[in-house]
């Protein structure tokens, strides 16, 4: 047993492998949500034939990112699959399909889904309706005109409608008014840009947790990719897929948080019995928008606290909100970032808001009056040293009015600095923590103006900014002066996307992974490996694996 422990030791760190990683060590989106990579030394230059050692078809794209735990790395591919692959060579190890009615139900589920499902019809039709009222009424997408009854009515009387249908509309989602069925009613199809399984899982080095763009959670076995658990999450017509694009599931203990709209969920780790629900602190104008973001999980003294991107705070036990600061934005722009965690403090990026007519308003008049009534900004906030009963006291350390803080760029935080970027990719913004201010700006215009959801990372003690439209990369060192290391072009073949996401080109939103001298990289249906001092010739595994349902 002693030389077995030896010889696993000297694999690992051949492979450049961490061998410190075991069951317990939770590892997902973002790494461990922070982003930071420490003792690492990845390449900073790569592509095919440059310090590539293995690169393996998926099988299937798009936007989950790699995950890697001890010698497995694990993701997701469209539309309802997980996968794992070997860390040392690229083969795959397992891939688990959970295509909700092919796979995960029995005949005798489906069928009693399908039953349920008849019953919540009505309620569905009620919300189709509304949707559709709102939609001739000259309430939908910017540009839109009004139809029918609604071509020659005057604003007022326009705007007045849309604001009932909104309002009722906001009353049938909730809780309280959602009749069982739903979570059977609300499939839908896939969002345009994200499809089915944008999401990244999460692993405790045991088990794996996934959540995909239908509101199917599941858990299963890291080793053997089997199945251990489901649960289908209600969510709601219209919106679902949109909300849950982007968002990954977040481990807190024995709960798992999983987002599915806006909603958010704390389930079981051991069985998928959910324990709690929540929405986003939205009101009945912002009914239409959503989130992107991954939840963060804190520890306060021995209290987990979920954190959510429009300021709640959310004890994991059981779902109590702790505390709420009311951060969720309303000019039609998304939440997108995660809150990030750095020693007692979050750090948020905060979209600005409009006046609670804005939509009828944006959407009617083209935006001429709506009213701003809050700047984007970023916002420091200080937690307690623990929780008092059910209140948690935070305290705003300081804001920053910008731009930047309209991100799809999770920021992050290394060695006193922050550095954010704003959504078009344009510009790079470098904020000292302690205050506030900001230290530096530089134009990222060689990355390519477009969209861009790539979160930064910091790996070697490089800062890696990558583009979601072009396969470019900066590397810079981080500072308070912008000293460029390195830039990047992949070269490696660009996927064939669909709809909004191959009109944009949005290629490269994946969050890398690293440790030892290797980087994992995914691209659409493609997953790569490049190690600093690969000099042979790449391998190509190919897509066989067990299949595991």
């Amino acid at each position: 047993m002693f030389h077995r422990t030896i010889l696993t030791l000297v694999v690992l760190l051949t492979l450049g492998l961490s061998a410190s990683v075991h069951a317990g060590e939770v590892r997902g989106w973002h790494n461990d949500g922070s982003g930071v990579f420490p003792d690492v030394d990845p390449p900073t230059e790569w592509g095919p034939g440059q310090h590539e050692v293995w690169s393996t078809d998926l099988g299937g794209g798009m936007h989950s990112s790699p995950v890697l735990i001890g010698d497995k790395v694990v993701t997701a591919v469209e539309p309802f699959t997980l996968i794992c692959l070997s860390a040392g060579d690229g083969k795959v190890l397992w891939r688990t399909s959970n295509d909700l009615w092919k796979d995960v139900l029995s005949k005798e589920e489906a069928a009693a889904a399908k039953k349920q499902a008849e019953g919540a019809q009505a309620w569905k039709k009620a919300i189709d309706e509304v949707e559709k009222l709102i939609e001739d009424a000259g309430a939908g997408m910017p540009g839109t005109k009004p139809k029918g009854e609604y071509a020659d009515m005057p604003l007022e009387q326009r705007m007045a409608i849309v604001k009932a249908a909104y309002v009722k509309r906001w009353e049938l989602v909730q809780a309280k008014n959602r009749p069982a069925g739903a979570k059977w009613v609300n499939q839908g199809a896939a969002h345009y840009d994200g499809g089915w399984a944008a999401a990244t899982p999460v692993t405790d080095g045991k088990y794996v947790y996934m959540v995909f763009g239908n509101g199917l959670g599941i858990c299963c076995e890291l080793a053997t990719g089997k199945r251990v658990w489901w649960s289908k999450l209600p969510g709601e017509p219209g919106i679902q897929h949109h909300g849950t694009s982007g968002s990954s599931p977040a481990l807190a203990g024995d709960i798992v948080v999983m987002r599915f709209g806006h909603w958010i969920y704390g389930l079981k780790t051991s069985d998928g019995t959910q324990v709690w629900e929540g929405r986003e602190p939205e009101q009945w104008y912002r009914i239409r928008c959503c989130e992107h973001y991954t939840p963060l999980v804190v520890t306060i003294d021995k209290t987990l606290v979920v954190v959510t991107s429009s300021g709640q705070f959310i004890r994991a036990a059981d779902g109590k909100m702790l505390a709420d600061l009311d951060l969720y934005a309303t000019t039609g722009g998304e939440m997108v970032a995660m809150p990030l965690y750095d020693q007692g403090v979050i750090y948020f990026t905060v979209g600005p808001r409009q006046s609670p007519d804005y939509r009828l308003d944006a959407m009617v008049m083209g935006g001429k009056n709506a009213k701003l009534i809050r700047q984007p900004q970023l916002m420091a906030v200080k937690l307690p040293d623990r929780v008092s009963g059910d209140t948690l006291q935070t305290s705003i350390l300081w804001k920053t009015e910008t731009s930047t803080a309209i991100t799809g760029t999770s920021p992050v935080v290394f060695k006193g600095l922050l550095y954010t970027r704003d959504l078009n990719n344009e510009m790079l913004r470098v904020f000292d923590i302690r205050d506030g201010k900001m230290v530096y700006e530089r134009e990222l215009d060689w990355l390519g103006s477009s969209l861009t959801f790539a979160p930064f990372v910091v790996a070697g003690g490089n800062l890696y900014i990558n583009s979601s439209k072009k396969d470019r990369t900066i590397i810079i060192k981080p500072g308070r002066e912008y000293v460029e290391v390195a830039r990047n072009v992949r070269g490696i073949k660009k996927q064939d996307l669909h709809g909004w996401a191959g009109g944009f080109g949005l290629l490269y939103g994946e969050s890398p992974m690293f440790s030892g001298t290797r980087m994992y990289w995914r691209e659409g249906s493609m997953m790569y490996c490049f190690d600093k001092n690969a000099s042979t010739k790449p391998a190509v595994p190919g897509v066989e694996g067990k299949v595991s349902k």
